[in-house]
């Protein structure tokens, strides 16, 4: 390899500039040609300091040399502009760079990451400014044009000099003066607050220091104090007064309280909400909200959103195992010049936070299952990001009781400048003119992944007294939380920081992503420590708790914050407030003639609000873990109703979880809005099989200024519903999040959002067998509506796409719980193959969405329906809650219909043969559609969506081709009993195999054998191994999960295993390329160790990221993995074909379907290489999903024995895994590993 270099000697400083061979066009290329500058590419920088030459060995660490190569940093002719993070913001590449070189020899070296912008022509000075906006964000990076060159100071964080904690003299300030006091140190505390915080040390006799004064306002916010919600509201009502004593308390707590659930553990208490699963197990679930950040920085703000929200699982010594997100952003066609000054085009906003969701659940491998995507012109200044996580624990696990004495441990990355203030930032209307870079953050996933992957041993032994994580506030909250009866003495000076320089306030208030705060008994410290070292986890002891109610805090000798903790918590003044709200006039409002029916039916369906999200839902791994039963994507694609998953690999129980939001709906009624919202949401758990009776709500209330009296009359009114919603449907709320103040000025303009409330479900189900999807199963089958139709349209969808904000909104009705019970035991008594509830485009679009993913017919006529009005546009498109739209097998009819009696319910029509919607009303078809028009509307891209390189069209696996490559046809089902001339019996529910259903295909090489074993290799970013661990115990093989680290240590031995897997996931991050770090470790320090393996034949299967190490070491020869050539991760199953070859994994199987997660999974062969690989290349895609060369999906070694591929074999062990839930009698993943097995047996 050819190793070119440039030294620039301003700072000493080392650039390498790596240029990608094949690069595809950068997401901004479209924007940048609209202000007149043409992009011609860009590449990776890296700044290296210590380091006086590069060798092959460092090189071949820092890039694939296939795919990418070193060039000099200054050897452009062209402009062009180069952009780094700004001293402070998380590098994770330049950190991943340093530990590389020091894994090869060269320790000691600092790294700088960051990528250079190459343009046609120069850039005028008046551009420059938007090109940087384009390209980054100066809230977290610095930009360099052409001719000006980098030094260290540019770059490095270390050295800023920050004075250490002092005394702010507040106590002879009158009310102006502590105003002022107050916006000047970032506090957002009011006139009465500030005032109470005088007298306090007024009475102490002296001045606070400024990590008093910070940690008093970070308490008392509105984001960790809640204080809206739990202050006096003298609400006026239409006229009518009444006072409600806190809205947490009397709307959503104590309607909890009422009801008593005894299978709901815990409820406002902890970081999350805690329900049963069985008498073992519990299940955790959290909703939170990262709006202003998000607001500031799109990617940042969603990453490291998902990021807190799993932390709060984790806070309940829960294991993560599922993820949602809730987005609401302005219009997608919205012209630039509406943009509010300072705010992002809605497009940038949507790549961004869509990017940062996906980038931090698919590294942490957790499934995003769930969510949705709401347009609204509100949303544009101030996007809401609803990022939710649940997890399971054991009963009993999770303890949550610090004793005096404990030791308070840090766990986790450390601590710099990120953040500040982002709490009481939250708590304010967002200013953007003064807003400040340290607010924003980066996360790391890496690091909170290797958090997730230790706390379950702390939990397991019992090492620790009481956990909580670092969010809003840091330290501040966490720990002060944690001690808030105690009291507690920390000395800031051990709390491991990211650089020098940080003022004691600044480090106690830093929010520093993946952190977490343990209290410990002093005995337990050393093993802890020793657990955590094992997991490369950095564990500190900051100090004690104490028993006598005071905060005490040091740096080092001095004591920089002394206060009692009643004042901390208890001292806030309370608030009493005045809301109001009036009801709007109102009437029933005809939006126009029937005949246009059609029409409004393909706009809804193209309406951004509704049409299709698989472009998003594909970027996020749904299947990492191998428990998602009922996925987001069903049948063809279609909307999944809600995620059913099975977290116990020896249970048929399952959780449900779901959401329902409408925020049009506010504006006209709040109150009924809420029921809305709830009502949608067990909608949705019934129609996938659930029951409303093992159900629990979240609630997280988004406002705007919450100041005006309207406003907060509005929230209140909101909060109201939820408590009666609550009631009448008898399901607890067990959690929830407000982030109120949603306004931003900028400009001298204020923007506010719509009144937002979400309401996320979760639940069990008994058995995941009984749940249903809502695509259309078996022609000949009747459809029915369950519910009755009113005629308001208030709110609805089609009067938004009209412009018409006018209608009464429909109310929830009081028969509604009742319909929903008797409606889930009609599921479990197998009378309905598929259920969707009516929501957003009400019947139209729901019957048009389960003929789409069904890929079937289907007639009805609107005459039949339970109903208080005859108007079509009413029974076409109104939004009435309680209704859903069933298909019941053929001769089930009569069975259903006396289970639903005394019920409203009719039956419309049938699932028909022909591909073609066919609705009737009054006589005549008011829809008669082909369901190739209604597609291609509902997929139609809106302009938000980004473009593929290559696009790849959307829709399931048709049958085997004759040929390989052949590609997407729009035959969309995986089994040929779906194709249009075939009539396919109704979907049973798939057998799961457990250990006995799988004994009859395992026999063969289980008896006169013992279980071989398996190496399962996990390191730091893995995240594929415990679908791995099940994959090699149902296919004869004893499985191990053995950390890198012991294997370093000496601890254990490779040579004691007979099989080595190398797992999927994004091992070290994969920062510098996927799968070169872990391979970068392997091949210096366990590389002969692997060889030797190897060549006593046997086998090694590599997975995903295990294929792409496995490339990097060099042990399948001249083949490389590159970025998809659609640009972007993608998650889906796919068809394989399987070519003759020595391949033992292979023997004896024939065509598979199997799953696809990645987002560097195109196969490149360098020139004049192609035949050498395709000679091992046994497994070959027929549904290319990445652009790889000759399709081909895995490579063997020339002896069969070293196998890697890109699909998940580990995710398709299961019947039930498949998409359709439907298999062969071996699972087509399952028998690569039995295969295996039977091979270490032989040897």
């Amino acid at each position: 390899m050819q190793v070119l270099l440039d030294r620039q000697e301003a700072g000493e400083l080392l650039a390498l500039e790596i240029v990608a061979r094949v690069a595809g066009r950068p997401p901004m290329h479209e924007e940048l040609r609209q202000i007149s500058v043409s992009l011609l590419g860009r590449s990776r920088l890296l700044l290296l300091r210590g380091i006086s030459d590069l060798g092959e060995a460092q090189a071949q660490a820092l890039l694939d040399p296939l795919l990418e190569s070193l060039a000099p940093a200054d050897s452009h002719t062209t402009p062009y502009l180069d952009v780094f993070c700004l001293p402070g913001v998380t590098d994770a590449e330049g950190e991943a760079a340093a530990q590389a070189l020091a894994l090869t020899g060269l320790e000691g070296v600092t790294c700088h990451a960051g990528m250079r912008y190459r343009f046609a022509d120069a850039v005028p000075h008046e551009l420059r400014g938007p090109v940087e906006k384009l390209v980054g964000n100066p809230l977290i990076h610095t930009f360099h044009w052409d001719g000006h060159p980098l030094s260290s100071a540019d770059l490095d964080a270390d050295g800023i000099s920050t004075e250490q904690s002092k005394a702010i003299e507040i106590r002879f300030l009158g009310s102006p003066w502590l105003r002022a006091l107050s916006r000047e140190h970032g506090l957002a505390l009011d006139d009465i607050e500030m005032r109470a915080i005088q007298q306090y040390f007024e009475k102490l006799g002296r001045a606070p220091t400024d990590v008093e004064l910070q940690s008093i306002a970070l308490t008392w916010s509105e984001h960790c104090s809640h204080k809206t919600f739990k202050s006096t509201i003298h609400l006026n009502h239409d006229g009518h007064p009444e006072t409600i004593t806190g809205l947490l308390r009397t709307c959503l707590a104590e309607p909890t309280a009422r009801l008593a659930r005894p299978w709901v553990r815990s409820a406002f208490v902890d970081n999350a909400g805690i329900i049963a699963l069985d008498s073992r197990h519990d299940l955790a679930f959290k909703v939170e909200t990262h709006n202003h950040p998000t607001a500031l920085e799109p990617y940042g703000g969603a990453h490291t959103g998902v990021g807190g929200v799993i932390r709060d699982v984790l806070a309940v010594s829960a294991e993560p195992i599922a993820n949602t997100d809730v987005l609401c952003f302005g219009p997608p066609d919205l012209a630039q010049e509406d943009v509010p000054p300072g705010s992002f085009h809605p497009t940038r906003t949507y790549r961004e936070v869509v990017r940062g969701v996906g980038d931090y659940g698919n590294n942490m491998g957790i499934p995003t299952v769930g969510g949705t995507i709401f347009f609204h012109p509100g949303f544009t200044a101030n996007p809401l990001v609803f990022c939710g996580t649940a997890g399971i624990l054991p009963h009993g696990s999770h303890p949550r009781n610090p004793r005096p004495g404990d030791a308070i441990v840090l766990l986790g990355g450390r601590t710099g400048r990120d953040g500040l203030h982002g709490a009481t930032m939250s708590s304010a209307t967002l200013e953007r003119e003064t807003v400040a870079s340290s607010t924003v953050q980066i996360g790391s996933p890496i690091v909170e992944k290797k958090l997730r992957d230790v706390i379950p041993i702390l939990r397991d032994e019992q090492l620790y007294h009481a956990i909580t994580d670092c969010g809003a506030g840091g330290l501040c909250s966490a720990a002060g939380e944690m001690a808030a009866e105690l009291g507690l003495e920390i000395d800031l000076a051990l709390v491991p920081l990211k650089y020098e320089g940080l003022a004691p306030w600044e480090i106690w208030l830093s929010e520093a992503q993946e952190r977490m705060v343990l209290a410990v008994d002093r005995e337990n410290v050393p093993r802890l420590v020793e657990c955590c070292s094992a997991y490369g986890v950095e564990a500190s002891v900051l100090g004690i708790f104490r028993d006598d109610g005071l905060m005490k805090l040091r740096f080092g000798d001095s004591v920089v914050a002394e206060l009692a903790m009643d004042f901390m918590h208890d001292g806030r003044p309370a608030r009493t407030l005045s809301a109001r709200w009036a009801s709007p006039a109102r009437a029933i409002h005809r939006p126009g003639a029937a005949r246009e029916a059609e029409d409004w039916l393909l706009r809804l369906l193209s309406h951004p609000n509704i049409a299709s999200k698989e472009d998003v839902i594909r970027r996020y791994d749904h299947e990492v873990g191998g428990a998602t039963a009922l996925k987001p994507l069903v049948g063809c694609s279609g909307p999944s109703d809600a995620a059913v998953l099975k977290p116990l690999p020896d249970s048929w129980r399952g959780a449900v979880i779901t959401h329902g939001m409408n925020p049009l709906a506010t504006k006209i009624d709040p109150y009924e809005m809420a029921f809305l919202a709830v009502d949608e949401a067990l909608r949705n758990v019934v129609a996938a099989g659930g029951s409303i009776d093992r159900v629990a709500l979240l609630d997280n209330f988004c406002w705007g200024d919450i100041d005006d009296p309207q406003e907060l009359g509005s929230l209140t009114r909101a909060a109201q519903g939820c408590r009666d919603a609550a009631l009448r449907y008898r399901t607890p709320f067990i959690c929830g999040k407000d982030s109120l103040r949603n306004t931003s000025v900028a400009g001298g303009e204020s923007h506010s959002i719509p009144g937002t409330l979400l309401v996320s479900a979760i639940g069990t189900v008994t058995d995941i067998r009984r749940c249903i999807s809502m695509d259309l199963k078996a022609p000949g089958s009747s459809m029915y509506i369950i519910g009755a139709t009113d005629a308001y349209m208030g709110g609805s969808h089609l009067l938004s796409l009209l412009g018409n904000d006018a209608g009464m909104l429909s109310k929830a009705r009081v028969e509604t719980p009742r319909v929903m019970r008797r409606l889930s035991r009609c599921i479990r008594r197998d009378l309905v193959l598929s259920c969707h509830d009516l929501s957003e485009g009400g019947l139209a679009v729901a019957a048009a969405e389960m003929a789409i993913a069904g890929g079937r017919g289907l007639e009805i006529d609107v005459d039949r329906m339970p109903s208080s009005t005859s108007a079509p546009e009413a029974l076409l498109f109104g939004e009435t809650p309680g209704r859903f739209l069933v298909e019941v097998p053929l001769g089930r009819h009569r069975k259903f219909e006396r289970m639903m009696r005394g019920l409203p319910f009719g039956r419309l029509g049938a699932v028909v043969q022909g591909q073609v919607l066919r609705i009737r009303g009054g006589g005549r078809f008011l829809v008669k559609l082909p369901l190739e028009k209604i597609e291609h509307a509902w997929r139609k891209t809106h302009a938000l969506a980004p473009r593929s390189a290559t696009p790849i069209p959307p829709g399931l696996l048709p049958p085997f081709p004759t040929s390989v490559g052949q590609g997407y046809r729009r035959l969309p089902s995986f089994s040929p009993s779906r194709s249009r001339t075939v009539e396919s019996p109704p979907l049973q529910p798939a057998p799961c195999h457990s250990d006995t259903a799988l004994s009859r295909s395992t026999l063969t090489i289980q008896v006169g054998h013992s279980k071989p074993r398996a190496l399962i290799l996990t390191a730091p970013g893995t995240n594929c191994d415990r679908e791995t661990v099940e994959a090699c115990r149902l296919g004869g093989v004893e499985p191990e999960l053995v950390h890198l680290n012991e294997l370093l240590s000496g601890q254990r031995r490779l040579d004691d295993f007979g099989f080595l897997v190398l797992p999927g996931g994004f091992s070290y991050g994969d920062h510098l390329g996927a799968g070169s770090m872990l391979a970068t470790v392997l091949r210096h320090r366990l590389l002969p160790d692997i060889e030797s393996f190897i060549a006593d034949g046997r086998p090694v299967l590599g997975i995903c990221n295990g294929f792409q190490v496995l490339v990097r070491l060099g042990l399948l020869g001249p083949v490389a993995l590159a970025p998809n050539s659609g640009g972007r991760f993608e998650c889906r199953w796919v068809r394989l074909a399987v070519e003759p070859s020595t391949c033992i994994f292979l023997r004896d199987v024939e065509n598979l379907q199997l799953p696809v997660a990645h987002g560097e999974g195109c196969t490149v062969v360098p020139e004049g290489s192609l035949d050498t690989i395709l000679a091992r290349a046994p497994l070959r895609y027929v549904d290319d999903p990445n652009g790889s060369a000759a399709h081909i999906a895995g490579v063997c070694n020339e002896a069969g024995t070293v196998f890697g591929l890109m699909p998940h074999p580990e995710r398709a062990v299961l019947g039930w895994q498949h998409p359709a839930r439907h298999a062969p009698e071996i699972p087509p993943g399952l028998r690569i590993f039995q295969n295996a097995a039977s091979h270490v047996r032989a040897l």
